[in-house]
């Protein structure tokens, strides 16, 4: 039988896996998933977050929170629904900041970035103690200089 169910869920497309494997792991305690998920298996190093930490509050600059409505638009304008899609994925790695800022590489001084999944963003962010300060939410053949001298 459960032979029979991988070989089910391998032939979904690969975003309902997806839906289906965020699903499952949204289904387990905080102690199940640190169980489960080792920072260090994969190559990320250990954790900077404090055990029992508050999940910080989420500040979009208005530059940033452009950036990132431009480029939904952009999408949506090149093809009916692929501006939500990547609605979807911006939300998905801003989701993954809050559980785990510190997890992600820094970058330049102590600003860290996350990549959108499926699309060429980037979402560069800074980690304070009660907040995490969105600065840019780039396309990947931007020139990095363009959110550098944000703060």
């Amino acid at each position: 039988m459960l032979r029979e169910t991988l070989t089910k869920l391998l032939e979904l497309p690969a975003t309902d896996r997806i839906d289906i494997a965020m699903a499952l792991w949204d289904s387990l305690t905080p102690a199940e998933q640190e169980a489960e998920f080792d920072l260090n298996s994969l190559g990320r190093g250990p954790s900077e977050a404090p055990p029992g930490s508050v999940t910080p509050r989420l500040v979009l600059r208005p530059q940033a929170e452009a950036e990132l409505l431009d480029a939904r638009d952009w999408y949506e304008d090149q093809r009916p629904g692929l501006g939500g899609a990547f609605a979807t994925e911006a939300d998905r790695a801003l989701a993954g900041i809050l559980q785990a800022p510190l997890a992600y590489p820094r970058v330049h001084g102590e600003t860290r970035r996350a990549l959108v999944r499926r699309f060429p963003y980037a979402i560069y962010f800074q980690a304070l103690p009660d907040e995490i300060v969105v600065l840019a939410v780039i396309h990947g053949r931007r020139h990095p200089r363009r959110w550098q001298s944000r703060r």
